[in-house]
């Protein structure tokens, strides 16, 4: 059997931009000649259905990353194919198999109700009319906003512009879906409800390739089947959150809760472990995490070693890497570096 194409296939891609002035925009931005590199080099490939989760600190490059898969810019080097078409020699065939969802949607048209923007973007994707009011019907029941169908466009909150925002990206059924930070500036309940709707609504009517960006982690814990971390235009690691978490640690930590951990205690279970094995979070206790990585001394030397410098022990339980771990030593190290 062949295997299906890549649904998203890059290589090499690279964008970079005039220098421009004042010099402070130049901050996080790796400086080539007379022009700032805003993406380095950068290659993955996606098969179709995935849900790709890109992360990285302000000016990363991730809108950059987006905007050049969408065809709204030209890269500088390198190769982009979106649906097996190149963007550079076929980008109308690529721009057809896309949907995009942003946080700042400012091309409804606010004098129109709900509807009459659907239907107007619905005749510009060439949707045949019968299948367009069917399918804005059916948009309108999956992301629950039929109630505000025929109001106008100006009186919605931004939780509802937001899921007419994705109505408008899935009416020609794109097969691949961009969603640059589609839950920004919304509350935590209407987040958690647009959340729910690309997870159980979209996610399920045809099963998208997506790309999600966000500051959000949880979101991309929910949503996403692998992660990619950016910084400084550079592709640092791709994979699943389980393939991340293992490649940050080799050993495994655990958090003591220590009542009457003293100095001299604190200073000896440092020399037992190594300086950098130890960590103390103050409070009304405190708390120790111990990192017991292979060839240390296991965890029961280290609790008895507690135990017998006067130490009380409340409690002990593994900590998990978390994606956030994961995010901050990743951009952690690229900066010390």
């Amino acid at each position: 059997m062949v295997p299906a194409a890549p649904a998203i296939e890059v290589r090499g891609l690279s964008k970079s931009y005039p220098v421009p002035r004042p010099l402070w925009s130049l901050l996080r931005r790796r400086i080539q000649g007379d022009s700032i590199l805003a993406l380095d080099r950068i290659s993955f490939s996606m098969v179709q259905g995935e849900v790709l989760g890109l992360l990285g600190p302000n000016g990363a490059g991730k809108t950059t990353l987006i905007n050049i898969l969408c065809t709204l810019l030209t890269p500088t080097a390198g190769e982009v194919r979106v649906g097996g078409h190149d963007l550079r020699t076929s980008p109308e065939l690529a721009r057809a198999l896309i949907g995009l969802v942003t946080s700042n949607e400012r091309s409804f048209y606010w004098r129109l109700t709900g509807r009459q923007n659907l239907q107007f973007f619905a005749a510009l994707y060439r949707v045949p009319e019968d299948d367009a009011n069917r399918r804005i019907a059916d948009f309108l029941e999956a992301l629950d906003v039929a109630d505000f169908a025929d109001r106008r466009f100006d009186s919605y909150s931004t939780g509802i512009r937001q899921r007419f925002a994705f109505a408008r990206a899935l009416m020609h059924k794109p097969c691949i879906l961009f969603m640059d930070e589609p839950t920004k500036g919304l509350d935590p309940n209407a987040s958690a409800a647009l959340l729910h709707l690309i997870q159980k609504r979209i996610l399920e009517m045809w099963r998208p390739t997506i790309i999600i960006t966000s500051h959000n982690l949880t979101e991309i814990e929910t949503l996403c089947d692998r992660v990619a971390i950016v910084d400084q235009g550079r592709l640092l690691r791709i994979g699943t959150i389980g393939e991340l978490t293992r490649g940050i640690r080799s050993y495994e930590t655990y958090a003591v809760q220590v009542e009457n951990a003293g100095g001299e205690m604190l200073e000896g279970l440092a020399t037992l472990l190594g300086p950098d094995r130890v960590r103390i979070r103050a409070g009304s206790t405190s708390t120790l995490e111990l990192s017991l990585g292979e060839g240390k001394r296991n965890l029961s030397s280290a609790l008895q070693y507690i135990l017998d410098h006067g130490g009380e022990i409340l409690r002990c339980e593994p900590m998990e890497v978390s994606l956030a771990d994961v995010f901050r030593e990743t951009v952690g190290q690229r900066n010390a570096a």
